[in-house]
């Protein structure tokens, strides 16, 4: 879900721009505009390479973008390739494959233009036209390399494949809800009406030899396999008791029984936070469970630790799964009394009870809301001291202009690598071949939907590709990892993009106080 969502170690390129202009530089003889007689630059015992030598530097892979929606590829987008200082390289439509490709420097931008509402266009003479403005995404990656091969995923991919299968598990009487969770769907299990003696005891079979539950079950594209997690959960929705199954052959009519499978008992984890920063009133948690398959979809109920003011020290309580083999991540937001924004924690791997200092990894703080002026191409705003720096940021505007063609609407989605000191998000100047998307000073002010700013493994380099992904929850990869981000607080800047808000990760996060 996360809904999510949904750039979010800043990665300096000095080391490498600097290596580029040596190598650009050593070519050029040392100067630009030199003619083959000038020596400035030369070494003077230097023999000139045979003929056949291979170039010191091949020439820059392009960067290419594919555009999906719901997984098919998406034809006819129109995409700018700019350089660093908006210089147009390339306007490419993207092909059957929903691909566009282009050679662009180093720092440069890639924006993906969908027309989401086209209009016709307006004579005003018999020899002019002009276009109606309008309603449109814009999508832009700031920064991308050279040899990037970027994706956006317009909306997320719809399950094609369903299957539908009776499934029977241990029922231990106790009145508990029984919800299945697997790697290819969760459901609760409904128990069928009892039908005189229809249902026969079914000796040694589960715990005790008590009547098992069977139940139809509805998944999506689980392949020939799924692993199945079975929680049973009283009527404050908290676990009480599970059974594990991984790699179970499934299929569309074959039932599955597990009741050779025994319960386990939850066990009680604590999530502590320690120094809490004193305008912290608790933090909201979760813990989701993942297999090798990916997400389980089995996420505890919320549960919120509060901050004792005497300690600075949060913590909660919760009964939680134990199967081995299984990847634990933990959720975190932090629920603010004031301030600009809401930061948010997600740790996987470790196994048990769960400890973080909240004032060693909680980023700079918004010292004020984000903004941008009309005529702007920049979101800006200003940090507060302390916290860690992040890596990269999210921004979104909603801009607006009445011109003679109506009125016309577009919003702007940009990720970019944050540079410290430098608090905001510039935005490339666009061609205005479709549409001059550019804010004027003629404009209405832009309304900032978005401001996101994330700290994660590997940088800004390790997320680009899928900044926008609708499935951000691939960005949780190996072993153990932490990924921090903040997103602006007040609820009169939320939910008014286009598309629906999602968080980075998974699940929709609350960020009402």
């Amino acid at each position: 879900m996360f809904a999510a969502v949904f750039g979010y170690d800043a990665r300096p390129m000095r080391a490498f721009l600097g290596l580029l202009s040596l190598v650009v530089s050593l070519d050029l003889g040392g100067c630009g505009g030199c003619n083959d007689d000038n020596k400035v630059g030369q070494l003077p015992d230097a023999s000139p390479p045979p003929p056949d030598a291979p170039l010191d530097m091949a020439p820059p892979s392009p960067v290419t973008i594919t555009v999906t929606d719901s997984g098919d590829p998406v034809m006819g987008l129109t995409v700018y390739f700019q350089e660093s200082d908006s210089m147009l390289v390339r306007a490419a439509q993207t092909d059957a494959d929903g691909k566009a490709s282009a050679v662009v420097h180093a720092g440069g931008f890639v924006t993906v233009v969908q027309v989401t509402n086209p209009q016709p266009v307006r004579q005003v003479t018999a020899n002019e036209g002009i276009p109606q403005g309008p309603d449109s995404q814009l999508t832009t990656f700031a920064a991308v390399k050279p040899g990037d091969d970027l994706h956006l995923d317009l909306h997320p991919v719809s399950p094609e494949t369903d299957i539908t299968f009776d499934l029977t598990v241990p029922d231990e009487q106790l009145g508990r809800t029984y919800t299945l969770y697997s790697s290819c769907g969760a459901q609760e299990l409904q128990r069928p009406e009892r039908r005189g003696l229809a249902r026969r005891r079914g000796a040694g079979v589960g715990s005790g030899g008590t009547i098992p539950l069977t139940a139809s079950v509805t998944l999506a594209n689980c392949g020939a396999t799924a692993d199945l997690l079975v929680v049973t959960s009283d009527s404050e929705t908290q676990a009480v008791t599970w059974l594990y199954k991984p790699a179970v052959a499934v299929a569309d009519g074959v039932a599955v029984d597990l009741t050779d499978a025994t319960y386990q008992d939850a066990t009680d984890v604590t999530f502590t936070y320690n120094s809490v920063a004193p305008t912290i009133t608790g933090l909201l948690v979760q813990r989701e469970l993942r297999s090798s398959h990916g997400s389980l979809g089995f996420f505890t109920f919320p549960q919120t630790a509060t901050t004792d003011p005497d300690t600075a020290i949060a913590s909660v309580t919760v009964p939680l799964p134990g199967a081995a083999g299984l990847l634990e991540v933990t959720t975190s937001t932090d629920q603010p009394s004031a301030g600009n924004g809401q930061q948010t924690f997600v740790d996987w791997g470790g196994t048990g009870d769960y400890t973080i200092d909240y004032s060693a990894v909680a980023l700079h703080g918004y010292a004020s809301m984000p903004s941008a002026d009309a005529g702007s191409h920049e979101i800006a705003w200003s940090e507060a001291s302390g916290g860690v720096a992040p890596d990269f940021a999210f921004g979104t505007c909603f801009l607006q202009r009445d011109d003679d063609n109506g009125h016309n609407t577009w919003t702007w989605q940009i990720v970019a690598p944050s540079t410290p000191g430098q608090a905001k998000l510039t935005y490339p100047v666009l061609p205005t071949t479709i549409y001059d998307y550019n804010s004027s000073t003629d404009d209405q002010a832009p309304e900032v939907d978005r401001l996101t700013t994330v700290k994660a493994p590997g940088g800004y380099d390790a997320f680009r590709a899928h900044a926008f992904s609708l499935d951000p929850s691939s960005v949780v990869t190996g072993a153990t990892g932490q990924i921090v981000f903040e997103d602006i607080f007040q609820q009169e800047f939320l939910g008014k993009a286009a598309a629906p808000r999602r968080s980075l990760f998974v699940r929709p996060v609350p960020r009402k106080r």
